[in-house]
């Protein structure tokens, strides 16, 4: 099975990224692209969503599996294939953006060609959105096809880390693990060691690796999923008091339960209920 899909070049166009072609391909064993420096003047994002392939660069054969990726800057070298026995099914999207080079270099996605995704699958999705908007409308709707870019370029820095397969990895799919539990105990007083043990490892390496995974410190993601519950409260309880959802979400000091939301949200607690309910 092969979907893919080209679109023309846009030359000196407003958007930050535009797709010039999107794919997705399975069972094809005799997949194999060799493209010479130089050649290709775009980059090319790959996913491998099943199966098994290889990725050659500098005389080191890469092994890739689900879950990993590879990505390519504007005229490198390439050479990748998919395995004959377990042929992969890869989805990618070629795309281009004035400044895309400089933004890509100043977060090091330069120093390697193959990453690992902590969670693909949302990434695969916006792959897939991206391709069927371009079945089906083509070039007609320029601008949504580089909003779905931007979503497609924003989930694989969000997620992606240099391909490895040491205790480093797992203990990024075991932190992404522990999110949900995290949030649903987020009302309870947040002791920091206490997650860390959880783990085995120690609340400094822990707070490092989290940052890694999530783009913030466990404090902040704390604070984040009871902000998000105090709002839901807001406004399914009208009849409870700005106390009581302070209380109920971990706050047991109205007055800075209020300087927090002040300060995340920019207004009060009681002024958002008051606008939202409206």
């Amino acid at each position: 099975m092969k979907r893919q899909i080209f679109l023309p070049v846009l030359h000196n166009h407003p958007y930050f990224c535009f797709p010039e072609s999107v794919g997705w391909s399975s069972d094809r064993p005799q997949h194999s692209i060799v493209r010479h420096e130089n050649e290709l003047d775009s980059f090319n994002l790959h996913l491998i969503v099943n199966g098994k392939g290889y990725l050659e660069s500098n005389g080191v054969t890469y092994t890739l599996q689900q879950g990993d990726s590879f990505f390519y800057f504007p005229l490198q070298k390439q050479l990748y294939y998919s395995d004959l026995e377990c042929p992969w099914e890869v989805v990618w999207v070629h795309f281009n953006g004035k400044l895309l080079k400089e933004f890509f270099m100043e977060m090091g996605y330069h120093q390697t060609k193959v990453w690992t995704l902590n969670s693909w699958k949302i990434l695969f999705s916006n792959i897939i959105l991206l391709l069927e908007e371009a079945e089906q409308s083509t070039i007609l709707y320029p601008a949504t096809l580089s909003a779905l870019t931007y979503g497609v370029i924003s989930e694989f820095i969000t997620n992606a880390s240099p391909l490895t397969r040491n205790r480093g990895f797992e203990l990024f799919e075991r932190i992404t693990d522990i999110l949900p539990e995290m949030r649903e105990c987020s009302s309870r007083p947040f002791e920091l060691q206490t997650w860390a043990d959880h783990l085995n490892i120690s609340s400094y390496y822990f707070c490092k690796s989290f940052k890694r995974v999530t783009g913030m410190t466990p404090t902040n993601f704390i604070k984040l999923c009871r902000l998000q519950k105090a709002k839901q409260l807001l406004l399914e309880k009208p009849d409870w008091s700005i106390k009581q959802i302070a209380i109920e979400v971990g706050y047991p000091s109205i007055s800075y339960f209020g300087s927090v939301f002040l300060e995340n949200e920019h207004e009060s607690p009681g002024e958002y209920r008051r606008k939202h309910l409206s």
